[in-house]
């Protein structure tokens, strides 16, 4: 199916979910047919610009799954968004992976770790606003069902614990606020929003993932220059890769991504060191060598961009 067509059909898909959940697209409906909203107007439409955002995720989410050219080809790493690749301790470790081989200057870690512990307790917040308290159950215990596969039972603990002291703050947060959940939950929306774009900048210092040349149809090796400096050589495709990042990172903040390598990360600085998954220090010594060589470098990664490699990486 040619790349428009499925853009378009899996945006509609995203865009009919929205509609049916989002308490927001409500609040319009109330406010176009009635002269009062609970909702201050610029919060309102700003939350509504984050549910249109929700909408092109999951066509994203999609598009992850089913057209990994098209992905690879605007500088995304596809494969770290599958299902299979979100349990069991190998799939964490690949987690881990590609964590640091995103993430490589110090500024771009702490805002990561800062904006995702934050996004974490923000996704909790608009859960339990959007599908009330059985909604949360519902998410803590799918949370918890794919921590345990990791295998590592601090690192269990430490996940399941937050999470449940965050859901605990977004109940008694909804239940004090009696009166005003919509508001809130539209205020963590657009707050939820903004810390993604905080994030999607902190890219600017980074190097750019192996261009995938669709001509030869293979990629470039080794990473490319800091993306910072395409604003000068290409701002058009600059301007495209960050829209396009502000989607891939609010992905990337879901629950059940990249919050628990944030949380694995932390054990790791207080000085836990896992017995059954990949140490931090291991993974940022392959992380370096597959920025240096590209995505041949690594075992997972050459397998999975096995399609696309020059020929004389494929061995």
């Amino acid at each position: 199916m040619p790349i428009l067509l499925t853009s378009i059909s899996t945006t509609l898909f995203g865009a009919l979910v929205v509609c049916l959940t989002s308490q927001t697209v409500r609040q319009i409906i109330l406010t176009a047919s009635t002269p009062t909203s609970t909702s201050p107007p610029l919060v309102l439409y700003h939350a509504l610009f984050v549910d249109a955002i929700f909408a092109f995720l999951m066509a994203f989410l999609i598009l992850c799954h089913i057209d990994h050219r098209w992905i690879a080809k605007n500088q995304s790493f596809p494969y770290t968004f599958h299902l299979a690749w979100n349990f069991s301790p190998r799939a964490f470790n690949f987690q881990v992976l590609t964590f640091e081989i995103f993430h490589l200057s110090w500024v771009n870690r702490l805002t990561h770790v800062v904006n995702m512990t934050c996004e974490q307790l923000l996704w909790l917040f608009i859960v339990h606003g959007t599908f009330g308290v059985y909604g949360l159950l519902l998410v803590n215990v799918l949370l918890m069902a794919q921590v345990v596969t990791y295998e590592d039972p601090v690192l269990v603990a430490c996940i399941i614990s937050i999470n449940t002291i965050f859901s605990a703050l977004t109940w008694s947060t909804l239940e004090f606020l009696v009166g005003t959940p919509r508001l809130c939950v539209d205020i963590a929306k657009v707050v939820l929003f903004w810390l993604v774009v905080i994030r999607t900048a902190s890219h600017a210092f980074e190097p750019l993932p192996p261009t995938y040349n669709s001509d030869i149809q293979q990629f470039e090796s080794g990473f490319g220059e800091i993306a910072l400096g395409l604003l000068w050589t290409n701002p058009f495709r600059a301007i495209w890769l960050f829209v396009l990042g502000i989607v891939s990172e609010l992905g990337a903040g879901m629950l059940g991504r990249y919050f628990n390598v944030v949380a694995y990360k932390t054990t790791h600085w207080c000085g836990y060191r896992s017995e059954v998954l990949l140490g931090i220090d291991e993974a940022q010594r392959q992380a370096g060598s597959i920025i240096e060589k590209g995505w041949a470098a690594d075992e997972i990664t050459r397998n999975m961009y096995i399609w696309a490699l020059p020929a004389e990486e494929k061995v």
